[in-house]
């Protein structure tokens, strides 16, 4: 649209920014545990196969169920898909520690724990460009996948650190951090 090299990401982040934020939680969440995961895993004295394993089930999650995503923005507006999608991140995030020690119950909870952060991608993209008028349509895609990188940058460095300093399960509380600091915002956020 005419006017559009002019938009700013800056009006996109004033416009849209709990989708943005979802951006970013996504990129957090899976390069914190694409990256650290495995780590965790083999720390917990699994073996290397069963750590591949787990994380081609939460990145196979993450792409399947997308389809899902893009059903329920499309069926549920406003902020409840992110809201939803926070509380299940969240929970699952706390679940995954004990469920990956059970055979039986590691598979599906990984799985729905990788659709949990990867449809953050999906939900929070649709949601940002629906935020804005379509001369930014091009900047809102830009600042959602800025955000989504930056997410995928900084977990990792964050959650690394924090499992050098205090052991390999500290993964779930910094994937869990950024969710606990969002939800209050994005439930009360007018």
């Amino acid at each position: 649209p005419a006017g559009s090299g002019r938009a700013g990401i800056g009006s996109v982040l004033r416009l849209a920014p709990l989708p943005v934020a979802a951006g970013f939680l996504c990129g957090y969440g899976e390069g914190t545990v694409l990256s650290l995961f495995p780590i965790f895993g083999l720390e917990q004295g699994f073996s290397e196969r069963r750590v591949v394993a787990l994380a081609s089930v939460f990145a196979t999650g993450a792409l399947v169920l997308q389809p899902v995503c893009g059903l329920l923005v499309d069926t549920l507006r406003g902020r409840t898909p992110i809201l939803l999608f926070l509380a299940l991140g969240l929970a699952l995030t706390i679940a995954v520690p004990f469920a990956v020690r059970a055979p039986v119950a590691a598979w599906p909870v990984v799985a729905l724990w990788g659709a949990s952060l990867g449809g953050f991608y999906t939900i929070g993209l649709t949601s940002t460009v629906r935020s804005v008028a379509p001369a930014l349509v091009a900047a809102a895609n830009t600042g959602f996948i800025m955000a989504y990188m930056s997410g995928f940058v900084v977990g990792p460095l964050v959650g690394g650190l924090a499992m050098q300093h205090f052991g390999a399960e500290t993964i779930f509380i910094t994937v869990a951090l950024p969710f606990l600091a969002i939800f209050p915002v994005a439930a009360f956020r007018r």
